[in-house]
């Protein structure tokens, strides 16, 4: 997973565990797996953010685009299109933070 990569790489192995549980913890509560984006409150508009911005929420609502299609949801182009963006800047972020420490 290259998110991994660049989280791995930024930080000092003694903090990892912590860091890791720092990171991952707001990522997956915002993924939106247990809850639809767009069934949330008006009043919720900084978690509808928060969830737009996660790469894990496309993963979840692609899947609810599948498999559940009472449920509203983004258009399955957009959730494949904002995954292939994370994926591609992630893994390049990623990669250039590994050389710059492999290097120095």
């Amino acid at each position: 997973m290259p998110g991994a990569l660049l989280v791995g790489t930024l930080g000092c192995l003694a903090g990892s565990a912590i860091g890791f549980a720092l990171i991952l913890t707001p990522l997956v509560f915002a993924g939106s797996s247990q809850f639809s984006r767009h069934s949330l409150d008006d009043g919720l508009m900084w978690c509808k953010v928060v969830c737009a911005f996660n790469p894990l929420a496309c993963v979840s609502d692609g899947m609810r685009v599948l498999l559940v299609t009472d449920v509203p949801h983004m258009p399955l182009a957009l959730d494949l299109l904002a995954l292939v963006v994370a994926i591609l800047g992630f893994g390049y972020l990623g990669t250039r933070s590994f050389l710059q420490r492999a290097l120095d």
